[in-house]
């Protein structure tokens, strides 16, 4: 709960504890369904593009 409080912007998981939901500024989508990933794009408006396997290059 402290990072949620302390991010300035908390925000959780849908699929989080009530306790954690209830804490945060935003509850986004659970991380089944790319949580993380739409939360900054709603927040960050990063343009999100889906990469296959052989499009991303491991270091």
């Amino acid at each position: 709960l402290e990072m949620i409080t302390y991010a300035g912007i908390g925000v959780a998981m849908g699929n989080a504890q009530k306790t954690v939901k209830d804490a945060a500024d935003y509850i986004t989508r659970s991380n089944d369904e790319d949580g993380v990933a739409y939360a900054m794009n709603r927040f960050l408006k990063l343009e999100m593009k889906e990469f296959t396997h052989e499009e991303v290059e491991y270091e």
